[in-house]
C-alpha cells in the first residue's frame, strides 16, 4: 500500500513518515522543503511540492492508496486569520481528477497496517 503524506517535513508530518515507513508502507511524502525530510529509506519518496498548488497535489496523487494530510501552520500564524483548512483547499484535494475514488473521512487514529480495508 503506498500513503501520501502531504506536509511531511516537520514534526507530526515528519513523525508520520517514520511510522508509516516502520509499519512497511510505501511513502510519498510532498513538501515544499521535501529535500530537507532527513530520512533515507527504499520506501520513501520525496516530492518537491505545494500543497496549495492543485498540479502539484493531483501529481503527488498519482497512484496512492490513501492520502494523510498533516499540514500546519507556524506559532506566529495562529495569532491571525487561518485559512489553511478551509473547505476551498479540502475540496481541491478531495475533488483532484486524478483521484478517481471517493474520500474516506476518518478520524485520526495513528497509522493503518498493511491490508487494513479503506472501505
Amino acid at each position: 500500500m503506498r500513503v501520501l503524506v502531504i506536509g511531511a517535513s516537520k514534526g507530526i508530518g515528519l513523525e508520520t513518515i517514520r511510522q508509516a515507513l516502520a509499519a512497511g508502507y510505501d511513502v510519498r511524502a510532498l513538501a515544499r522543503s521535501a529535500t530537507s525530510i532527513n530520512l533515507s529509506d527504499a520506501k520513501l519518496k520525496k516530492v518537491q511540492g505545494d500543497a496549495l498548488n492543485q498540479q502539484d497535489v493531483e501529481a503527488a496523487l498519482a497512484g496512492v492508496d490513501a492520502v494523510i494530510v498533516t499540514l500546519g501552520v507556524g506559532l506566529g500564524d495562529l495569532f491571525k486569520p487561518v485559512h489553511l483548512f478551509s473547505r476551498h483547499f479540502c475540496g481541491k484535494l478531495l475533488h483532484c481528477r486524478s483521484h478517481p475514488h471517493r474520500p474516506h473521512r476518518r478520524p485520526a487514529r495513528g497509522i493503518l497496517r498493511p491490508g487494513t480495508d479503506l472501505g
